[in-house]
């Protein structure tokens, strides 16, 4: 039972593996394929939690999020996003995941002018046995909460608190909602 580093790759679509038990001498361990564009990755034990870019277009955004086993690469579970994923944070505790979804804006369209739409959204799902409950997915809008743009949030950017609070950034938008 050894301690994995991973990471993300997005242009080869994987997620990238690394054992560092030993950390002066860190060992390849192999990278695991990916159905998409892997946006951020969290891990809870021995599960890595990873937001997967599946968008075919800007106005048709896609995304998953994956319980991949880090001892042997296979998928525990994989659950079906209401966008575009961007950032991934773990609660403290590890009872959940949360992930940010941005469906970001064509910044060749009008000039990358928001509003444009799809709005992005928050996305939290409960992690149960060190896998993802699906049937668990939260979903919260976050609308017409910003002066900027309030029908175009983008988050960009999540984290969660000892409390379970969780806090996401709307960068576009200039706001932090809670």
């Amino acid at each position: 039972d050894g301690m994995t580093l991973v990471y993300t790759d997005s242009p080869l679509e994987a997620l990238g593996m690394i054992d560092i038990t030993d950390p002066a001498n860190p060992a390849p361990k192999g990278n695991v394929a990916l159905e998409g564009e892997p946006t951020s990755v969290a891990v809870i034990g021995t599960t890595a939690f990873v937001g997967i870019n599946t968008s075919e277009s800007y106005t048709a955004p896609s995304g998953k999020m994956l319980a991949i086993d880090t001892a042997d690469g296979s998928v525990l579970a994989s659950c079906d996003l209401v966008g575009q994923p961007d950032s991934v944070a773990k609660a403290p505790d590890g009872s959940f995941v949360a992930v940010a979804i941005e469906n970001e804006r064509d910044e060749d369209l009008n000039d990358g002018i928001i509003p444009q739409l799809p709005a992005g959204s928050l996305q939290m799902i409960n992690v149960v046995d060190g896998s993802l409950d699906c049937a668990s997915i939260a979903t919260a809008d976050l609308t017409g909460l910003a002066d900027v743009a309030p029908s175009d949030p983008e988050p960009e950017y999540v984290s969660i608190n000892a409390l379970g609070e969780t806090v996401v950034t709307l960068q576009e938008n200039n706001h932090m909602v809670i």
